[in-house]
């Protein structure tokens, strides 16, 4: 039994176009830092493509990797990036699968 959480960060096209991809660059890194915090030791997790982020969670059910998700989606919520004097508020949208 495992779960697999995907998410992005949502309209991070913007982020990029707004305030430029070394912006982008710091809400991606914080992003990952965020991961970090949140994820167990025997979870795997990494950057999938862009802006877009796998967590897979052996030993864990859907209703598990729920409680997760709407914990990290919460932590990342909270987060405003600051680049170059500008905050940059932003969310992620979130899946999870039974594997």
């Amino acid at each position: 039994m495992a779960a697999l959480v995907i998410f992005d960060i949502d309209h991070f096209k913007k982020v990029n176009d707004t305030y430029g991809h070394p912006a982008g660059d710091k809400v991606i890194q914080a992003v990952a830092e965020v991961i970090r915090e949140q994820i167990r030791d025997t979870d795997y997790a990494g950057r999938y493509v862009g802006e877009e982020f796998v967590v897979l969670m052996p030993d864990s059910d859907s209703a598990a990797a729920v409680v997760f998700a709407e914990r990290l989606r919460k932590r990342v919520e909270a987060l405003v990036v600051t680049y170059e004097q500008h905050s940059i508020p932003f969310t992620i949208s979130l899946g999870v699968a039974d594997l």
